[in-house]
């Protein structure tokens, strides 16, 4: 056998083995059908795991502090004291293929006010519209990368005070991870979702999903202190479901 004809099996075995790895990056599709037709409910509490309420945090200032001070609580965890319950973890339903209509594309606003991004935690559907103004009498920077700070970049806009705020449309799934390259302490994240299951909890931990197709699913919860945590749950066709979920703090 000459080499040309060994290079065919190997670059046939290249080629499925990428093929591969691309098909398992892909999202589903989901398809919306009656809203009537599904009838089960999940809710649930997402807790802190132990007894103790960690401190309040402080981040350093290190540029602009007569208008941001030398430092600024931050805003990365609320946990209520005695349920232990954490607010504003993004919690979704991941491997419904079918179920009720998806909410309609909104605008989330996001607005660099007093070196902070707010809101601290969003949470749409594909096809939305992000708008972030700066407030601030300073310039900002608006650096949006998919996934993580270590993702791509989306984009990376210079913001000067009292400009036009800048508009970009979430055309796809995934974490939009915003942060200003001047301010490190000033942080925002956009999780966007392709189907309608997806909730942030409120003060105490809570969440609920209405209308949901029976079948296997992964509860999945993330946060930027907790990271993306999951459990499988079972949704039967009528009913409640209660899925409580306990996670651990991610070291510093």
């Amino acid at each position: 056998m000459n080499n040309h004809s060994r290079t065919k099996p190997l670059l046939l075995l290249l080629s499925l083995l990428l093929s591969s790895a691309c098909a398992t990056t892909e999202v589903p599709l989901y398809e919306p059908d009656s809203v009537t037709k599904f009838r089960a409910t999940v809710q649930g509490q997402i807790t802190l795991l132990g007894s103790a309420v960690p401190e309040i945090q402080f981040s350093k200032i290190y540029r602009d502090s007569q208008l941001c001070g030398e430092e600024v609580v931050s805003e990365e965890l609320n946990v209520a004291e005695g349920s232990q319950g954490l607010e504003g973890v993004i919690v979704s339903l991941e491997g419904v293929a079918k179920g009720k209509p998806k909410p309609k594309e909104e605008t989330i606003v996001i607005e660099n006010r007093g070196c902070r991004f707010i809101p601290y935690m969003s949470a749409t559907i594909v096809g939305s519209t992000l708008e972030v103004q700066n407030i601030d009498p300073i310039l900002h920077t608006t650096h949006a990368r998919f996934e993580s700070r270590n993702g791509r970049t989306l984009w990376n806009i210079v913001q000067q005070a009292g400009s036009a705020g800048i508009t970009k449309t979430l055309g796809s799934p995934g974490l939009v991870d915003i942060r200003c390259d001047l301010h490190p302490n000033m942080r925002s994240y956009v999780q966007v979702f392709n189907h309608p299951y997806f909730a942030i909890t409120d003060a105490d931990g809570y969440f609920e999903f209405k209308n949901v197709p029976a079948g296997n699913y992964q509860l999945t919860a993330w946060h930027s202190r907790i990271g993306n945590k999951a459990k499988p749950i079972t949704v039967p066709p009528d009913g409640t479901v209660t899925a409580d979920l306990a996670v651990q703090l991610k070291r510093q």
